[in-house]
């Protein structure tokens, strides 16, 4: 566990805190209550363990989602054929999230929640 928010910049951000629902909390929107500023980086500048050993992925980032796949295309390239990914996405940004996994040689899998998306790395035969 690191005290930091995933992002693609290495800066404090604002983290809209919603009161009435704590796993809504923001990096994204003013208006949505008070502020505190947080630490961000990018998730391939932090220590994480050896790529090829990592299976799962999940982001649930509330809005966030392309500024944090943006900060951890090192990470992306560099797991392990069959690595799954679930994300959850906002509407408005799954083409855009679509196309940079794919870039990655994730390719989507047909299991789906709501916005919950499963990616798996592509296994080269």
């Amino acid at each position: 566990l690191l005290p930091y928010a995933a992002s693609d910049t290495t800066d404090k951000l604002p983290l809209y805190e919603k009161a009435w629902h704590t796993g809504a909390n923001s990096l994204e929107g003013t208006d949505q209550g008070s502020a505190i500023s947080i630490e961000a980086r990018p998730l391939d500048t932090l220590p994480l363990p050896d790529p090829t050993r990592i299976a799962l992925i999940k982001i649930d980032v509330e809005g966030h989602e392309l500024k944090t796949l943006a900060g951890m295309p090192e990470l992306l390239a560099t797991v392990s054929p069959g690595t799954r990914m679930v994300i959850e996405l906002q509407p408005a940004h799954y083409a855009a999230a679509s196309t940079l996994l794919e870039a990655a040689d994730f390719v989507e899998s047909e299991a789906r929640a709501g916005n919950n998306y499963c990616f798996i790395k592509r296994i080269k035969t």
